[in-house]
């Protein structure tokens, strides 16, 4: 969900001006924010590539700001079917890890198109 979260950028209405790191943001501006460069990015993320499980203990957590991994965005128009889907990839995953034993295939990379979901070729 990190490196490719279903949705790779969201977009966002100003209904007010807004102040932001001494720029204002004008009432009535459109602001789109992408979810899949905030989830490389190294102040956040030490080796942003790379999977490292440790990112995910309550401490990992409590030392990133808040919104700085939001697969589903965030605020008032987050994602209602958050909680379905955490659900549904849990059961699929528990699926496939006892049917099949996955690996790496050395030197295959993914290419992604970025169409309204992200998705690989």
């Amino acid at each position: 969900m990190r490196l490719y979260p279903p949705v790779w950028i969201i977009g966002r209405h100003a209904l007010r001006d807004c102040p932001m790191n001494g720029f204002v943001i004008p009432k009535g501006s459109y602001v789109h924010v992408s979810q899949f460069l905030m989830h490389r990015y190294p102040r956040y993320y030490t080796n942003p590539e790379r999977f490292e499980p440790e990112r995910w203990t309550a401490e990992g957590i409590a030392a990133r700001p808040k919104f700085s991994y939001f697969p589903f965005g965030a605020g008032g128009l987050q994602c209602i079917g958050e909680s379905l889907a955490w659900t549904q990839a849990l059961l699929v995953i528990g699926m496939l890890a006892s049917r099949w034993r996955m690996r790496v295939v050395p030197g295959h990379k993914i290419e992604l198109l970025p169409e309204i979901t992200l998705r690989s070729r």
